[in-house]
């Protein structure tokens, strides 16, 4: 696996770091001239055997990384998906997107945890913590892939609030990939899905209990294809990015963005009082 440097990360820590206010750090996010003195790896056949997939909602995971989840299951990598916010008003809208997510995890061959948190509450306790951390030490994974620390949704950043706690003083060596769902990623890792990007629609498609006014395969589809622009060439692609560093400095970047005023992370008044 061609692995990036510890170079590669050192802007991100040098450029986010002091950027604390989500309003200024929006504008960082969506502005395109960071690609004039950034360029990603684009990586292809990751040499991964185990990976570890911590989703905010059912779907996450396929919207964000359908496309290289799709490769890691040709390459007989072994993939396990953690749902964390996957109990919903209704039994019967629960069920029916546990059964969606059986199908999926028919198709990647995935192993498949439940923790039935609510979509808008995710608590940092009431055993969530110890979940993840039991679920990550039975497993052990090389990678593990969640949402973009800053994306514009309160359930994506508080999964990532809610790894940090976790997974705090782990000695396991592991790098952190995050996914592009709604905010842009400043990526430093893109994978070319070109070839994927028909079964990922197929895979995306799965999920028809999701909720949200949108074509989800539409939208997606679309962004990946935006993404061609880190993509070498004329022809029509496709490709996900991601941001990947090592933990220890995920970690720490973590740590000192959510050490600040919960009032300008989140827009949820309960996410704000914790």
């Amino acid at each position: 696996m061609n692995n990036p440097t510890k170079a590669n990360y050192k802007f991100v820590l040098k450029s986010l770091v002091p950027v604390l206010d989500c309003e200024v750090t929006r504008d960082v996010m969506e502005s395109k001239r960071i690609s004039s003195i950034v360029r990603p790896v684009v990586m292809s056949n990751l040499e991964l055997k185990k990976v570890l997939l911590i989703s905010p909602h059912t779907d996450d995971e396929t919207f964000g990384v359908g496309g290289t989840l799709l490769q890691l299951a040709e390459s007989g990598c072994e993939i396990h998906i953690v749902y964390v916010a996957s109990k919903f008003e209704t039994e019967e809208e629960t069920d029916a997107l546990r059964k969606e997510a059986g199908l999926v995890s028919k198709v990647l061959g995935s192993k498949t945890y439940f923790l039935d948190a609510k979509p808008g509450n995710i608590p940092l306790g009431e055993g969530l913590e110890e979940k993840i951390k039991n679920i990550f030490d039975d497993v052990k994974p090389e990678a593990v892939f969640t949402t973009f620390l800053l994306d514009d949704h309160d359930d994506h950043r508080r999964v990532n609030n809610l790894i940090c706690k976790s997974l705090r003083g782990t000695s396991h060596h592991f790098e952190v990939w995050s996914y592009q769902i709604y905010s842009t990623v400043i990526p430093n890792v893109v994978i070319d899905i070109t070839n994927e990007i028909e079964a990922k629609c197929r895979l995306m498609d799965i999920w028809k209990t999701v909720r949200g006014n949108r074509n989800w395969t539409h939208y997606i589809k679309s962004l990946n294809g935006f993404n061609c622009r880190y993509l070498p060439t004329k022809k029509s692609v496709y490709a996900e990015t991601f941001f990947v560093i090592p933990w220890p400095d995920y970690f720490e970047l973590s740590e000192r963005y959510f050490s600040n005023d919960l009032k300008k992370i989140y827009s949820k008044e309960n996410y704000q009082n914790d």
